[in-house]
């Protein structure tokens, strides 16, 4: 009897199709890992419900409430995400400057006011520039061609209007010639000159203003 039973114990094991012998092997590690599969996803689950809002942890009667994550000002509304960006102002345009006005053409007077002349002045006697000197006083300006070009340089006013106490100038002859303005009548001016009618003679004629350029 004691022999049987031994027999029995150690006689192999007879595994049945389908099955596999649990005493010489462990489960297989593809039910290993079906389980851990399981396992966690059950884990993950009871943790998601235990943080949803509403729910109530186990042992408590408060409801558990989760904040929401602060809203973008930025992203806040779809108008605001859509709305461009304003654009810069333009500068206001620089007004032009306004044009310069031209300087207005010196006032002649009607008469001509210059210090009194001299019978010593310079101008050999006989001559035009000689008498004219005597009348006003005069620069050294050469023969009577170059006067008219003198005064210009030396600062005098100068013009095509007659004026009483003007010098009168005009560029025919060989030298030029001047005289000195007495009396303008309109388009009309008298002179009194030297060496128009001869050397060294004083004469007066009255003459279209048009004949002379005239030196205030």
């Amino acid at each position: 009897m004691t022999v049987t039973t031994l027999n029995l114990l150690q006689a192999p094991s007879r595994v049945l199709p389908g099955r596999f012998d649990t005493r010489k092997r462990g489960l297989p590690r593809d039910w290993q890992l079906y389980s851990l599969f399981w396992v966690t996803l059950l884990c993950g689950l009871i943790s998601l419900s235990w943080q949803s809002p509403g729910l109530a942890v186990p042992g408590s009667s408060t409801p558990l409430t989760v904040e929401a994550p602060a809203a973008n000002p930025l992203l806040t509304t779809k108008a605001a995400r859509e709305t461009p960006l304003a654009k810069p102002a333009k500068p206001a345009p620089t007004p032009a400057p306004a044009a310069a006005k031209p300087a207005a053409a010196p006032v002649v007077p009607t008469v001509v006011t210059h210090p009194a002349g001299s019978l010593r002045n310079g101008y050999p006697f006989g001559q035009c520039t000689y008498y004219v000197a005597t009348r006003r006083a005069v620069p050294k300006w050469g023969n009577a061609r170059s006067w008219y070009a003198n005064a210009q340089r030396a600062g005098y006013q100068v013009g095509a209007a007659p004026r009483v106490g003007a010098i009168a100038w005009t560029p025919a002859g060989a030298y030029g010639h001047v005289a000195y303005v007495e009396a303008v009548n309109g388009s009309q001016v008298t002179v009194a000159e030297m060496n128009y009618a001869g050397w060294g003679r004083i004469g007066r004629r009255t003459v279209p203003a048009s004949a002379f350029r005239y030196i205030y």
